[in-house]
């Protein structure tokens, strides 16, 4: 590739790993420069998030039907795709266009779908646009060529899943009852304990509103080791009926899924509404993501939550019906089939973790909620994320109410004293959310504690994500550290500070008097749970900053420290609403209001 003579500017927007060769040779010309992408992603997500939020919702608002909030992109999240990341680079590369417009601006990327898109946007713009390599046909790309293949697969799985619901699934409900409808995911954790059912989302509400009186069903996906669970279903003695999705589901039901899917596959929806971001065309990435959704079957399994949840409301009377409050579009179509009948049925959002910048499947556009199918209420942890919603979120007046923190469960919160020397020596680091993650906090982490002594490092990998797989990646890895076993709060005991990325065992740690460390990686996202306001919290983006950090909170004095873990005990309780018999009667209360008992 010849470029020409003048001020090159050059990005790598998903990293230089395994590009070292072409970053020597572009640093090495006269006049380049390389964009600092930690540090652009730092300055420009704020107002990426806001702008990301107002282009889904404008698309929302425009395209909305029925159909339409069966697609998995529809919820316009940022963590577990990568549509908003691709949104970004492509919001990113037109500001860094627009301001050096006298440059040669080289973006190095494998994202062919990225690459398309600007080349799209750059010919629109009149602006030059050279792709210099152009790829072949990699194995992924070929596998999404044989998309009827990859549905009859789909459907074939789905068949074989109702047939195992069918033959294991015992279940034991009155068809003269009406009943509350609780919505969740079950796995085999859910009935480990030697008597009764613990939900995923919901902790003991399920068992306590039994007791109350109220007659419960929970109606639960199976979120993984579908036979295990089937099978532990079948051999427990439970107090209320579990009923896997599906249960009630017909044959006609599971085939008007597929042929929805390849009807939406043959003939796509045309989007309507604004498909750019700060003038930078997103129309081709927007349509990947419908076909992705089709091709990969998460349409095909919300249309079979519907057809499943609307022939089980031809069975049992459904007059309530609480579900995980995240924007998913399962939620929306179980609420929907179980409505399809036209019963009233009163219905209850559960917003189950804590909220961050990065969860903008929460953030509603100025008039998406009219559109966008809610539930009457959406209940919150604690006033702290309540508030957050109620200040960003663009909710209906009155629908977001206070439950509590039925995950953590009911907690002592018993306070860790600092140790006798006030020193920091031993580092409790928590990973979680990515392989990914994994990776570039261990390398922050080397580098800054590169021979450093005094510090004891223990690792707490999120029981998801193996550890080791990370530190395959990293062969060269100078840390050293323990792997931490034990429950966390034998964890907390050991700790004198807690380092994480975006793990909530953050808030925890605060929660119960231990200081902790936020690092912020320069994603394209802020991934930190705690407010930046949130006492007994440091935050460094750099390696060097980490050390300082610890001496910071070393240089607290005895007084200013307990005074800190007091606030710290008292902002806890307002983001972790505590569990309680009281407020699991008022969460109830708030179920059953205006439903009849």
């Amino acid at each position: 590739m010849a470029l020409s003579p003048g001020k090159i500017r050059f990005l790598f927007p998903h990293g230089s790993d395994g590009y070292e060769d072409i970053r020597e040779y572009l640093a090495g010309l006269n006049g380049s420069e390389e964009v600092p992408l930690a540090d652009e992603t730092r300055s420009l997500r704020n107002d990426f998030n806001a702008k990301y939020v107002e282009l889904m919702a404008g698309v929302n608002q425009a395209n909305s039907s029925f159909f339409w909030w069966a697609f998995y992109f529809t919820r316009k999240e940022c963590l577990y795709t990568d549509l908003a990341q691709r949104i970004f680079h492509c919001y990113l590369i037109g500001i860094l266009i627009r301001q050096s417009p006298s440059c040669d601006m080289v973006v190095i990327t494998s994202d062919r779908l990225l690459a398309r898109q600007l080349s799209d946007w750059a010919v629109s713009q009149g602006i030059d646009n050279i792709e210099a390599l152009q790829q072949r046909w990699r194995l992924k790309d070929r596998i999404k060529s044989f998309t009827i293949a990859r549905m009859a697969f789909t459907l074939l799985r789905a068949f074989h899943y109702w047939l195992m619901v069918k033959a294991l699934c015992r279940i034991s409900v009155n068809q003269e009852n009406s009943y509350t409808l609780i919505g969740s995911l079950i796995d085999p954790g859910c009935f480990s304990v030697e008597v009764g059912y613990k939900d995923t989302y919901f902790g003991e509400l399920p068992e306590f509103m039994t007791r109350e009186g109220i007659s419960v069903l929970v109606y639960g996906g199976l979120l993984k080791d579908a036979w295990k669970t089937l099978k532990l279903m079948r051999r427990k003695k439970l107090d209320l009926p579990v009923i896997p999705w599906h249960f009630y589901g017909t044959i006609p039901g599971m085939m008007n899924a597929a042929w929805q899917s390849l009807r939406h596959y043959l003939f796509l929806i045309e989007l309507k509404g604004n498909l750019a971001i700060n003038g930078v065309s997103v129309d081709r990435i927007l349509k990947e993501a419908m076909k992705r959704d089709l091709r990969s079957g998460h349409f095909f399994e919300s249309m079979w939550v519907y057809y499943s949840a609307r022939s089980l409301s031809k069975h049992l009377t459904i007059t309530a019906c609480v579900i995980p409050f995240e924007n998913r579009s399962w939620e929306k179509m179980l609420v929907s089939g179980l409505a399809s009948n036209g019963d009233s049925i009163r219905t209850v959002g559960y917003h189950h973790a804590s909220i961050t910048p990065a969860h903008t499947q929460l953030m509603m556009g100025e008039q998406e909620a009219q559109v966008i199918p809610l539930p009457d209420n959406i209940l919150m942890i604690g006033e702290v994320t309540k508030e957050i919603l109620e200040t960003s979120g663009n909710y209906p007046e009155k629908m977001l109410k206070v439950g509590c923190a039925l995950r953590q469960g009911r907690k002592s919160d018993r306070p860790r004293p600092r140790n006798a020397e006030g020193t920091v020596a031993n580092v409790l680091v928590a990973l979680a959310t990515s392989i990914d993650e994994y990776v570039n906090f261990l390398l922050f982490l080397d580098a800054a504690l590169l021979n450093i002594g005094g510090y004891q490092v223990g690792i707490r990998p999120h029981p998801e994500f193996s550890l080791d797989r990370a530190l395959d990646r990293l062969p060269d890895l100078g840390l050293n550290f323990d792997r931490m076993g034990g429950t966390l709060d034998s964890n907390f005991d050991w700790a004198d500070v807690v380092v994480y990325v975006s793990s909530t065992v953050g808030l925890d740690a605060i929660s119960v008097g231990v200081p902790a460390v936020n690092v912020d990686l320069g994603k394209f996202i802020d991934v930190d749970p705690a407010p930046d306001d949130c006492p007994l919290k440091w935050s460094v983006s750099q390696p060097g900053q980490l050390v300082p950090a610890f001496q910071a909170i070393e240089n607290t004095s005895d007084s200013e420290y307990e005074s800190s873990q007091k606030r710290a005990a008292d902002f806890s309780k307002r983001y972790f609403h505590p569990v309680t018999d009281e407020s699991l009667g008022a969460f109830s209360s708030l179920v059953m209001s205006d439903s009849q008992v």
